[in-house]
């Protein structure tokens, strides 16, 4: 006969092996997880803690990622550049997100002096402008600008800060500018302009680079910071080529109506330049015209 007290050691037998399976089998829980098991102190559940990414990118750039648990501070890199002010990471959050983030950043160059591209054609003068931005006080500078030898500047025409100094090097076509003495507030200004003739014999659809370079520069209290240059660029186009393709075609007519009807287009695809035809400020039928004369005459 079964007594009672071998119907209960049965059951304890059997609830201990069930529980003593379950504890090494693979538990799965809600925002856990579990440790590995040991038969002598047993196994423990601890949180589970999820890791988003964040991808710090810098003037189009990738500057470096970072993986950060969710709900956590965010602590982002301070990048530097020698001669530059960082912008901060734009729309960077204090805590970390349930999501991988992306934030974006710059660098500003604390002194900048660049020139912009002109268009032209042979046998004209163009204007050539020169440019400074900075964000500090600045007391003197230096840099150079060097020209191709078939193009000349006319620095007797020129049109400057009267704080600036230009002066010949002993290399053709090469030359010295300079603020000595004087002090420059920050901002974004035009330091100069200066005129340049272009030859006849120059070929169209080429460019001419404008070099500045050896540039130096000094803040008010007497620090040295580098000079970011961007050289100018003089490209020169035949009169009518209004698409700047090279040649002078049907396809420059034809441009040139669709910029009359149309309006506004992107200097890429309607050179203004090189397609007032007769010089007269304007844009319109007349310069159509032109072009087909400038066919006829080829």
């Amino acid at each position: 006969m079964i007594r009672l007290k071998h119907i209960f050691s049965l059951f304890l037998l059997v609830v201990l092996g069930s529980q003593a399976m379950l504890a090494q089998s693979d538990i799965e829980m809600t925002d856990s997880t579990s440790t590995d098991w040991n038969e002598d102190v047993g196994g423990d559940f601890v949180p589970n803690m999820p890791y988003y990414e964040i991808i710090y990118i810098i003037d189009e750039v990738e500057y470096m990622r970072d993986s950060v648990i969710k709900g956590a501070p965010i602590v982002p890199p301070v990048p530097a550049m020698e001669g530059c002010a960082f912008s901060g990471w734009q729309n960077l959050p204090v805590l970390m997100p349930a999501a991988n983030i992306v934030v974006y950043g710059t660098f500003t160059p604390k002194c900048r002096i660049y020139s912009m591209p002109v268009v032209t054609i042979p046998g004209r003068t163009v204007t050539i402008p020169v440019y400074l931005e900075n964000i500090e006080m600045i007391s003197n500078f230096n840099f150079r600008m060097s020209f191709p030898k078939n193009i000349t500047p006319d620095w007797e025409a020129l049109n400057m800060n009267d704080k600036i100094i230009v002066s010949k090097t002993n290399v053709d076509s090469v030359f010295s500018i300079s603020l000595v003495g004087n002090t420059l507030s920050p901002g974004e200004i035009m330091l100069f302009s200066v005129d340049a003739s272009v030859p006849e014999y120059i070929p169209v659809a080429s460019r001419h680079v404008i070099k500045i370079d050896q540039a130096t520069a000094t803040v008010t209290e007497g620090t040295s910071i580098p000079i970011f240059t961007e050289d100018g660029m003089i490209r020169v186009y035949q009169l009518g080529d209004t698409n700047g393709d090279g040649e002078v075609n049907i396809t420059d007519r034809v441009n040139m109506i669709n910029y009359i009807m149309v309006g506004e287009a992107d200097n890429d695809t309607f050179i203004k330049e090189v397609s007032d035809i007769n010089g007269d400020g304007e844009f319109n039928i007349t310069d159509g015209v032109g072009i087909v004369e400038i066919l006829l005459n080829e």
